[in-house]
């Protein structure tokens, strides 16, 4: 439980770095883009914040749709990823770190560049929610730490993608298609369509968005084998050199295949505007996606096999060998809610969200049969600490993986209100609450000794082969069986938190658009917590 009050006090000149792509205007200059980077509805060029925008018809003459293309054009703005829908987003070169995408529900930490779907938050650790870009008002990226308006999680930057939203005067729509090929891989097609209906004119409307984008694959998974080499393996080198060859070498010709990392993006967005007077506007949204990246996305320098002397294979560009399939299925559903309108002078919104993400992922882990504890799951005997005598080893087959499924929940509420921004003395004061909770069942499959069945145990009593017990969870969040035979280590976990806080920010314009003084505080307390177990063989 933490207390604290954070303060910022900064003078603003007009002079500032803000960078906006945009559309021109019909005069032959450009049309101005207006920002909410400070809760306030402002030209980008007023705002005292390093900031860039991309207006959403800049996004769709670029044919922009994923955070991968927008980062070629944001020049601090770096992407760490493991494949679509695993990374983390960092500003300026500041890091939280970054780890594998395994365990990442776990153990990683949350990151300190803050990611909003409008006024909803999408932050998440080690895997950022890769937001299909279709029918977007703008996007913008705030550099640096930000103030007391956003809180935790914003201490690098914020990246915010604002939606359009529904038109209560006038009926629009259009759809587009389009079909590409992939050098060295799949043809690539995407379909999305927008549709804007004033159910009652001026009134009440909705705003309906659909797409899918189907991105072929272009790395291909090669033949190999995989042959246990005491010049390479990291384990006891005391192989046995009679146990049956069909134990020894292992191929992966049954999951062999070309372009086998193709990408699916599915989903829709549906949003309703009620004026209901002059004042006060209620807006709900509905969002709803699904992202299925299959196999490995990444390419291999050599094989996973070597020569008997030890010597890598190397691959050609665009292959990798794996043993196991592999992929990453990312659903998510959004719900959020605003309330907008006027006090008097005062301008008040309320906004609400909830948000519900299930990923379900798996890799292959073959390589890490060559490591001394690849060794200990997958060989008994050869000495050291190895199950058995420290005789000839008997060893087991080596493909190995990894699969982790999680939940996640987020509910936020949210109150602001402020004057009006024409005023020379104009503040802002606020009050946030945020629950987040992660529910993570992840299991390492890397063992292939024997289970203790009652058979193989009254044998391994006996003097026969060894054998190990399959593991259970001492405690749970998502699932208390035992696991399978293959599972020899995992955690089943359940953390999160609770934050409420509170927050002021005061600005006076010394010499009205020339300079002006901001101060701010924002109050926050934070209850965290974390139960389930790790357990291993």
């Amino acid at each position: 439980m933490n207390h604290k009050i954070a303060s910022a006090i900064a003078a603003a000149l007009s002079a500032h770095a803000a960078t906006c792509y945009a559309q021109a205007a019909p005069s032959g200059g450009l049309e101005e883009v207006v920002v909410t980077a400070q809760r306030r509805a402002q030209s980008i060029q007023d705002v005292p914040i390093t900031i860039q925008a991309l207006t959403g018809d800049s996004l769709a003459q670029m044919s922009i749709t994923t955070f991968d293309d927008v980062i070629k054009l944001l020049p601090n703005v770096t992407f760490s990823a493991n494949g679509p829908g695993q990374g983390n987003i960092y500003m300026r070169g500041l890091s939280v770190g970054f780890a594998g995408s395994q365990s990442s529900a776990s153990i990683n930490p949350f990151p300190n560049v803050a990611t909003y779907l409008d006024e909803q938050s999408l932050t998440f650790p080690a895997r950022n929610l890769d937001v299909y870009m279709v029918d977007m008002e703008r996007i913008e990226v705030l550099e640096g730490p930000q103030g007391t308006l956003f809180g935790g999680g914003a201490e690098a930057g914020a990246l915010r993608y604002i939606t359009k939203k529904p038109r209560l005067d006038v009926t629009e729509g259009h759809a587009e298609a389009s079909y590409g090929t992939t050098a060295h891989g799949d043809p690539n097609t995407a379909v999305n369509a927008v549709l804007n209906l004033p159910l009652i004119k001026d009134q009440l409307a909705l705003r309906g968005v659909f797409y899918n984008d189907r991105r072929g694959g272009y790395i291909d998974n090669v033949p190999t084998q995989f042959t246990r080499n005491p010049n390479v393996d990291r384990g006891p080198s005391a192989y046995s050199s009679s146990y049956p060859a069909h134990l020894d070498t292992f191929n992966n010709y049954n999951i062999v295949k070309r372009a086998q990392n193709p990408t699916t993006y599915q989903g829709f967005r549906l949003a309703g505007l009620y004026q209901v007077n002059d004042e006060w506007n209620v807006l709900i949204q509905q969002t709803y996606q699904s992202l299925d990246a299959e196999g490995m996305p990444v390419q291999f320098p050599s094989s996973m096999e070597f020569t008997p002397a030890g010597v890598p294979i190397p691959l050609q560009p665009l292959q990798e060998t794996s043993f196991m399939p592999a992929w990453n299925k990312d659903k998510a559903e959004t719900t959020a809610w605003t309330v907008n309108g006027r006090i008097a002078d005062l301008r008040a919104i309320y906004t609400g969200a909830y948000l519900s993400r299930n990923v379900d992922a798996q890799q292959d882990y073959t390589n890490y049969t060559r490591t001394s504890g690849g060794f200990y799951y997958t060989c008994v005997g050869g000495g050291g600490s190895n199950l058995g005598n420290p005789g000839p080893a008997t060893c087991y087959s080596p493909v190995a993986g990894w699969h982790d499924y999680f939940e996640t929940t987020h509910q936020s509420h949210e109150l602001r209100v402020s004057t009006p921004d024409d005023w020379r003395l104009r503040g802002l004061v606020g009050a946030f609450w945020e629950d987040f909770q992660i529910k993570d069942d992840m299991n390492f499959n890397q063992k292939s000794i024997p289970s203790c069945t009652p058979a193989n145990l009254a044998a391994a009593l006996a003097g026969g082969p060894i054998c190990l017990a399959n593991v259970t969870p001492q405690q749970a969040a998502l699932d208390p069986s035992t696991r399978g035979d293959n599972t020899n280590f995992g955690e089943d976990l359940q953390r999160g938190y609770k934050q409420t806080a509170g927050f002021a920010s005061v600005d006076y314009d010394l010499i009205p658009k020339v300079l002006t003084v901001t101060g701010g505080t924002r109050w926050y307390r934070y209850v965290e917590q974390e139960v389930g177990s790790q357990y291993g063989t």
